[in-house]
């Protein structure tokens, strides 16, 4: 709270020349240094022994029920906590810690490609919901604050460095006072953004006043940070100092958040890294970097860390290797580790977590539409405790309307060994898929999720659907940077299945599709990634090349689309802005089952990219131009009557443009199929939608009315207007 009212005191001298000799030390520095560094990170529970106590009895009154066979069975747990030392009330459980030791270079080189030394006193805790997952959010959400950047993350917010060399830009610095420590004289400098609602940093700067102004210690928070992110309470950060030829050096970091009330409950994630035996400076060639090698440790190595820790563990973390035998026998435990391994991953492994085949999608066993009715599916494929690097699997399907069966069968070879996913980040692997099954004109087959059961609760008004044998050959390989690309070789024959029926179509093709996404994250689930926040810049294109003579196949040609999408901050933080541009061009003269078959969506889950208000197939073009532009408020109407609530406003806007051309158009081509009763080209008027809506309502749940303002009239059933819902952490 003192750092938060930093603006507030009376400060009358400015440190400004001060803190510009700090800027020029660091631009002077040599470009690369190599030193050891050492981190702990730890994921604790906090709570107050008489609140604690308090909300377990009421719950006990309350709900005997609840409180017996849910939140009983972990109370044990609590036995290896210990009180906290700034608050001897609280008690503090330390749920995981990860250790680190690595080689860094100040390059940013250091979790790339130079040696590591990597290990973890545990992480069976979390294993359900994967390491890399764990790990990749922890990074996230700390972040790596660095004083001298121009944008550090935390909690996926970005936030300017108070020295970077644009820092009076946005930062004030006044002179507090100065003060003796460890027999030197310093200087206190604080430092604030220049406006209130800035993303920033607010704290203190220590500064040696012998004359050389050598930095010595940071410790700071974040500016506004009721405002900054609707899950932080708490935010501190604390950076140590040295002097190297007159140059700062940094030799500890400490990093706390804490998520929740620090009263009822709350996350404490904390992260301390040290750094020691500086080579400085000295130049590390990028070859080198590659030809070192990682050494993995096992957990029960604790004969390294004996050696190696710099910073002693505290009495919770000490007791961690207790908490996770306790837990490895607690059948409550390994009962809800199975539930939530089967709400993430939609499959139940026979035989438990060591089996080798697993059942699913567990929701897709029956489900139902208009045309084939209720659908039976029996889907199953081994695990990797069968083999590290290869998966076989594939589904049979009934429908009891239409009388078909339906199948597909997939054989992956990842390159990489595998723990967790075959589908992991990053993926380098070879694939083989075969099938026969129906789909949404418009949908990519592979993906699609019509036959999922919450799909049917409110089936949409199908009357046409796509009969497909495909044969797919596809390579995947994906970069750390987030660039990945995917070739295809691919066979199909589709025809319409419902009720317009028109002959079948061969195509042979070759697809080559790249995505490029470098601050996108995302949370790995099996065969699923739900992204977390997309990349603020983010581009996709892709390019599909039609070969005539192969497998029966009558058609050369050529189809391109792609799209580029950026984040934009407001001023004044006052929120932010989406803007997504696509675009696809088809070459050839095609029957229109090739042509743009535009994707609507008629279920009641508001979709972020695309057209709310659409219907399935309900319009096809062979060339277009598309936008998507959102604004999202850090303010709504609500915080007129509560002021702390963390609402926001959202605002939006779809349009696409594409005449569908002569060339494509059925009604001059005799040898062209003519259009399926449900899809209409679009004409020269383009398709316009608009939202508005509230968003981080209870920090999950999105709520928008939807408004169709283009082709009104078209004679199929259409809804002008709607609400949608959409359910998912707002960072």
């Amino acid at each position: 709270m003192d750092i938060q009212a930093l603006r507030y005191y009376p400060f009358k001298t400015k440190a400004d020349s001060i803190v510009k000799q700090l800027i020029d030390k660091k631009k002077a520095s040599p470009s690369c240094s190599k030193y050891d560094a050492y981190q702990k990170t730890g994921i604790n529970l906090i709570a107050n022994k008489e609140s604690l106590n308090d909300q377990l009895n009421n719950l006990k009154r309350k709900n005997y029920f609840i409180y017996k066979h849910i939140i009983q069975p972990y109370i044990p747990f609590f036995k290896y906590a210990h009180p906290q030392k700034e608050n001897p009330q609280n008690l503090v459980l330390t749920t995981a810690l990860y250790e680190d030791y690595f080689t860094c270079y100040s390059d940013n080189t250091a979790n790339k490609e130079g040696r590591m030394i990597q290990s973890s006193l545990n992480r069976s805790i979390y294993n359900v919901l994967g390491e890399q997952n764990i790990a990749s959010l922890l990074n996230d959400f700390l972040g790596d604050v660095d004083l001298y950047k121009k944008k550090s993350d935390v909690m996926f917010d970005s936030f300017s460095g108070p020295l970077n060399e644009n820092a009076f830009d946005h930062y004030t610095y006044f002179l507090s006072e100065k003060k003796t420590g460890d027999g030197e004289p310093f200087y206190e400098i604080v430092f604030f953004p220049n406006k209130i609602n800035d993303s920033g940093f607010a704290g203190y700067l220590y500064v040696t006043a012998d004359g050389n102004n050598i930095l010595k210690k940071a410790v700071f928070s974040l500016n506004n940070i009721y405002n900054s992110n609707s899950f932080i309470k708490e935010a501190l950060f604390i950076q140590q100092f040295d002097e190297k030829e007159n140059i700062p050096v940094l030799v500890e970091k400490k990093s706390r958040l804490f998520l929740g009330d620090d009263r009822d409950g709350c996350i404490m994630l904390t992260r301390n890294t040290l750094y020691s035996n500086y080579i400085y400076p000295e130049y590390i060639g990028k070859n080198e970097l590659k030809n070192k090698q990682a050494e993995n440790l096992s957990s029960k190595e604790n004969t390294f860390w004996e050696t190696h820790r710099l910073e002693p563990l505290t009495d919770s973390e000490m007791q961690i290797e207790n908490l996770i035998d306790t837990i490895s026998n607690s059948s409550a435990f390994r009962n809800m580790e199975t539930l939530v391994n089967l709400l993430l991953t939609n499959h139940l492994t026979i035989g438990g977590k060591n089996g080798i085949f697993e059942l699913g999608d567990i929701s897709k066993i029956i489900s139902f539409n208009e045309i084939e009715g209720y659908q039976i599916k029996a889907e199953g494929n081994t695990t990797l405790n069968l083999n590290k690097h290869l998966l076989v699997g594939g589904y049979v399907t009934y429908g009891l309307k239409s009388k078909l069966f339906n199948y597909r069968g997939d054989i992956i070879y990842s390159f990489p060994r595998k723990d967790k996913s075959i589908w992991e980040f990053p993926r380098s692997s070879i694939s083989f898929t075969y099938l026969k099954d129906l789909s949404i004109p418009g949908y990519d087959i592979l993906t699609s999720d019509y036959d999922d059961i919450f799909f049917g609760i409110v089936p949409p008004r199908i009357k046409t659907l796509l009969l497909q044998k495909m044969g797919l050959l596809a390579y995947d390989k994906e970069f750390s940077n987030k660039f990945s690309f995917r070739l295809e070789g691919k066979h199909l024959y589709q025809e319409l299945y419902g009720a317009d029926k028109y002959g079948g179509l061969k195509t042979s093709e070759i697809n080559i599709s790249m995505h490029y996404a470098p601050t996108e994250i995302f949370f790995q689930s099996r065969d699923n990634r739900y992204c977390i926040r997309r990349g603020d810049d983010e581009i996709n294109f892709r390019h599909r090349i039609g070969l005539s003579g192969i497998f029966g196949s009558k058609y050369d040609y050529h189809i391109t689309d792609g799209s580029i999408s950026k984040w934009i901050a407001m001023p004044e933080d006052a929120g932010k802005v989406y803007a997504e541009l696509s675009a696809g061009k088809v070459w050839s003269r095609l029957p229109f089952y090739l042509l743009f078959v535009l994707t609507g969506n008629e279920s009641y889950v508001f979709d972020k990219k695309g057209f709310n208000l659409m219907n399935y197939h309900e319009f096809a073009t062979d060339n277009f131009v598309a936008g998507n532009v959102n604004l999202y408020f850090n303010w709504s109407p609500v915080r007129l009557f509560a002021p702390k609530n963390k609402i926001r406003t959202s605002i939006g806007s779809r349009f696409i443009y594409g005449p569908l051309s002569e060339n494509n158009n059925p009604a001059l081509h005799n040898e062209l199929f003519p259009f399926s009763k449900e899809i209409i080209p679009l004409g020269n008027q383009p398709y316009i939608e608009t939202n508005i809506g509230f968003s981080n309502i209870f920090q999950i749940f999105r709520i928008e009315y939807v408004r169709r303002l283009t082709y009104l009239d078209t004679g199929n059933k259409i809804s002008k207007g709607a609400l949608r819902i959409h359910v998912g952490l707002e960072f």
